[in-house]
């Protein structure tokens, strides 16, 4: 019985000793130790890395976020970030697994980073005014070259994608341009004197940005901090273009097209500006600035920086049927900026601001944003460039927004971040642990991750939640301002409604009028008709009084024949009467002649009766 205890006691040692193996050549490679023996010192006649490299090797495991960050950079094709502190420090993510930690000699804090794209390299510039040129392609980064400036401090870099020329702006107004490829400064020098107008007086100030432009990569974009912008011309080495705006420099970033570019001030406002019009800006807006009510404009902190990104959906909507109620949305750019807020706002948080078409989307933070970067496919700036997430580098955390989920909700972080990461204070060795123990740590540390993929779960639910419930919070004021507005709204759809059924009626009423002028012009009609009968009616009066008068005239012609045949029948009647009378004269003249032929006349009876037939026969004739 004894020895068949005895006997397992040594399996589990062996186990044990076992599992201890696995584990130091999977965390320490290259040093093997026995049980119970403390590792030895790597021997002087070794060779020795550099110390970025000996921190490396010597490091087993780094747990947490990087401590006071200070800058960020995104390679897009190689899908890489890189994390800059104010210790020096220089964090590398990848894709899950990929996690690298390497220091700068001197611990100067790190300013500024720019990548090679898809170089395997990558540029530091530190608050000692030194460049560092790190080679990411070998397993553990180093420096390959440093470049240090003596007479002015360094506030800015620029490395345009697939360029040879480094761009350092100084404290002094100055822009140099350091070779890539040997990394020295060349004999190029941007001097402030040139690059302002004669006519200034006064020093611009530092160099705030450096940006070229996405189409012609011979114009460089230079900002001065009191608000002077300089477009210069690389070839013939004179400003093309200037701008001045009335506030403080933050950030410049030029759109897709090269033809107008977006910049930040300190005032909290964003101004438009066209190369075309250099007096004045073609638009300017305060996105978070309210009215108050003696009308004036509450101030608002600086936007410290801005991103305008186009998007190529605009033209695939128009080109599909289906999409096409998406299209004045999706054409819009988008406008991604930090601070902006109201100073007087109490219990504000931080916050990254997303604007797309009229839709703006206030991203609270749970602390101070360090820098952002949005996500992109393509590394050309003068594509399209289609953001589908933003890394926001916070003081204590690294969040990673979705820009294609309604809501933006965030990414699951694949790197352990929950813990801030922080000076180890205490080691301890555990020797002759029984076999069982690795195996049973690994067993709750995979009950954690499943609580914690239960809990992440969760979190991206609360996290869409919480988007949600800060674009609720920002709305809050604005939701007043919405119920009010919901109200007008139902008493406007109210009005809307009623000015439907009003427009019913109104087109009924047309048609009605319609009708009623149809009807009036039928009753005009029938007015004229009536007009028209009445006259009608006279003329055929006056037809009948014309056969009248025509009948009258024959009337009046009759009896004008009448009269005239009543004359003739009186003069015939008179005549007849003096044929009558003639006859009994011829009777008397016979009788007197016949009396004076039996009696014999006296001569005087015979004169007088031919005289009377001399009067007859004339009045014959």
């Amino acid at each position: 019985m004894a020895s068949r205890n005895e006997r397992a006691r040594r399996d589990r040692a062996a186990r044990r000793q076992t599992e201890l193996e696995k584990i130091r050549r999977k965390y320490v490679p290259g040093d093997s130790f026995s049980s119970g023996s403390p590792p030895s010192a790597p021997s002087p006649a070794s060779a020795r890395p550099p110390p970025a490299a000996r921190r490396q090797d010597n490091q087993i495991v780094r747990h947490g976020f990087p401590h006071q960050p200070t800058a960020l950079a995104f390679d897009p094709v190689q899908k890489l970030l890189a994390i800059g502190t104010k210790t020096g420090s220089l964090r590398l993510l990848g894709r899950p697994g990929v996690d690298i930690h390497v220091r700068h000699d001197g611990d100067p804090a790190v300013l500024q980073i720019a990548f090679l794209v898809n170089e395997g390299a990558l540029v530091t510039a530190c608050t000692d005014d030194t460049l560092n040129m790190w080679n990411i392609r070998q397993k553990i980064p180093e420096v390959v070259h440093t470049l240090k400036f003596q007479r002015e401090r360094t506030t800015c870099i620029s490395l345009p994608l697939q360029s040879k020329w480094l761009y350092v702006g100084t404290e002094k107004g100055n822009v140099h341009i350091v070779n890539i490829e040997s990394f020295v400064v060349s004999g190029y020098i941007i001097n402030w004197n040139k690059a302002i107008e004669l006519s200034r007086k006064n020093h611009p100030g530092p160099v705030t940005c450096l940006v070229d432009n996405p189409v012609d990569s011979n114009k460089l974009l230079i900002g001065f901090e009191t608000g002077l912008l300089v477009l210069w011309d690389l070839r013939t080495k004179a400003a093309d273009v200037r701008w001045q705006s009335a506030e403080p420099l933050r950030s410049v970033c030029w759109l897709s097209d090269g033809k107008q570019f977006m910049s930040s001030h300190a005032d909290g406002s964003l101004c438009t500006w066209s190369v075309k019009t250099p007096q004045r800006p073609v638009a300017t807006q305060f996105p978070h600035a309210k009215t108050r009510e003696n009308g004036q404009q509450e101030p608002c902190k600086a936007i410290q920086k801005v991103s305008w990104l186009s998007t190529r959906a605009g033209l695939l909507a128009s080109l599909s049927p289906l999409a096409g109620w998406r299209e004045e949305e999706e054409s819009e750019p988008y406008v991604i900026f930090t601070g902006g807020l109201g100073h007087d706002t109490a219990g504000r948080t931080p916050s990254v601001t997303v604007m797309h078409g009229r839709t703006t989307t206030v991203l609270e933070m749970e602390h101070n944003v360090v820098d952002f970067i949005a996500l992109v496919d393509t590394p050309y700036p003068s594509e399209f460039q289609d953001p589908y997430g933003i890394v926001v580098l916070l003081q204590n955390d690294l969040v990673v927004v979705d820009l294609t989920s309604p809501g933006y909700p965030c990414f699951e972080n694949p790197y352990p971040m929950d813990l801030h990461g922080s000076t180890v204070t205490s080691c301890t060795y555990l020797a002759d642990c029984p076999g069982d123990l690795v195996p049973a740590l690994y067993s709750v540390g995979t009950a954690k991750q499943n609580r914690y993929d239960l809990g992440t779960a969760k979190q991206n639910r609360y996290d869409l939640g919480t988007v949600k419930q800060n674009r609720y919070d920002l709305g809050t004021a604005k939701q007043n301002r919405y119920d009010l507005g919901t109200a007008k709204q139902n008493r406007y759809d109210l009005g809307t409604a009623k000015q439907s059924r009003y427009d019913l009626g109104t087109a009924k009423q047309n048609r009605c009028d319609l009708g009623t002028a149809k009807q009036n012009r039928y009753d005009m009609g029938t007015a004229k008709q009536n007009r028209y009968d009445l006259g009608t009616a006279k003329q055929n009066r006056y037809d009948l009084g014309n056969r009248y008068d025509l009948g009258t005239a024959k009337q009046n012609r009759y009896d004008l024949g009448t009269a005239k045949q009543n004359r003739y029948d009186l003069c015939t009647a008179k005549q007849n009467r003096y044929d009558l009378g003639t006859a009994k004269q011829n009777r008397r003249m016979d009788k007197v002649t016949f009396d004076a032929v039996n009696s014999g006349p006296s001569l005087s009876a015979v004169i007088n009766a031919r005289v009377s037939g001399s009067l007859y026969s004339a009045h014959l004739n």
